[in-house]
């Protein structure tokens, strides 16, 4: 019986002294999800309806790493720091931005009013100056580069 209850301890020892080696997660070394870098890049579309008179135009910026997303609200003039649209018809109106926590920000202007689909195709600039600011919008830990810088809308969808 002495045998047995000098083993048990044996075992307590055992079994205390390896939790205290092994332990648990400290929550430092919790691995953090958000990507190190990612790179945005930019993209434009645009549609008109012949019915309603109406234009659409989105600038897209999208973000490459699969991990990497957009996070936050997005205001009129941190946008328009972010990206320069050039070639919309005057009249044309910001819609605000959106983006759903994914890896995609939409900004939306659209024109009510136009007879006929617009001649005029826009062109999107990426501010690469602003990298820092964009980045601050998304879950990347510590660098957003800059992927395609300018896009020129190349034809109207219609809707």
């Amino acid at each position: 019986m002495r045998n047995k209850k000098f083993w048990l301890g044996m075992l307590v020892v055992a079994l205390v002294f390896g939790m205290t080696v092994a332990g648990c997660k400290n929550d430092e070394e919790t691995k953090d999800d958000s990507p190190a870098t990612a790179e945005v890049s930019v993209k434009v579309s645009g549609r008109y309806s012949s019915t309603s008179k109406h234009v659409d135009y989105w600038v897209v910026l999208t973000l490459s790493d699969g991990d990497a997303y957009w996070k936050g609200d997005f205001d009129k003039t941190t946008v328009n720091q972010w990206v320069t649209v050039a070639g919309l018809p005057s009249g044309t109106v910001y819609n605000g931005a959106l983006n759903g926590a994914n890896k995609n920000l939409s900004i939306m202007y659209y024109i009510n009013g136009l007879e006929s689909k617009p001649t005029a195709l826009f062109t999107a600039t990426l501010n690469t100056g602003q990298l820092d600011s964009m980045r601050s919008h998304t879950n990347v830990s510590n660098s957003l580069t800059a992927g395609t810088t300018s896009a020129t809308l190349s034809a109207w969808e219609d809707f």
